[in-house]
């Protein structure tokens, strides 16, 4: 199990230890809605363009999940194609209660405005360009926040939203300082 520890000497910032918690709570949560969302409709992109899919090659699965698509499949982009492919066979991997809980996910990730969507999809690519260490700080601060009371989330949340910006950046450059061991 990996923990965090502040070395000797480390000081955070005046009323922003649970500031700093908040901060990466929420980004993480915004991160793995959008990565949810990106893993269930796309595939990663690359450098080269993915060759498409023919629709005789998908599954009979595939293909009755992707009716809608069929008299224009030939149409559509390489990469729309496979990301359609892949999406499919994704979702047709899951169970019945994840179906409906990424259903939900997407409806709320489309009523959210193309601004928060955008800041949300940068926060990913932020995500990505971490170190695997980092990334799982990321993840771990994100879990211990999941695991408060949802009083306890609310409060922090209402703290988070009282800072000012230089706030939420100091407490957020307070983050990154802080040194992380492994303890297993």
């Amino acid at each position: 199990m990996r923990h965090l520890h502040i070395s000797a000497g480390w000081q955070p910032p005046l009323a922003l230890s649970d500031s700093t918690l908040v901060n990466a709570a929420l980004t993480c949560a915004q991160t793995l809605l959008a990565i949810l969302f990106l893993v269930s409709l796309s595939a990663q992109a690359s450098d080269a363009a993915p060759p498409g899919v023919e629709w005789s090659a998908l599954t009979v699965a595939q293909q009755n999940s992707l009716h809608r698509f069929q008299d224009r499949w030939s149409q559509l982009p390489p990469d729309r194609q496979t990301s359609l492919a892949e999406g499919t066979q994704y979702w047709l991997t899951m169970t019945p209660a994840q179906r409906i809980h990424t259903q939900a996910q997407l409806q709320r990730w489309h009523r959210l405005p193309p601004e928060q969507r955008s800041v949300m999809l940068d926060r990913v690519r932020e995500f990505r360009t971490l170190l695997p260490p980092a990334q799982q700080q990321v993840r771990d601060q994100f879990q211990r926040f999941s695991r408060l009371s949802p009083e306890r989330r609310e409060q922090l949340k209402a703290r988070w939203h009282a800072l000012t910006p230089q706030q939420r950046s100091q407490a957020s450059a307070s983050l990154q300082r802080m040194p992380a061991t492994h303890n297993d």
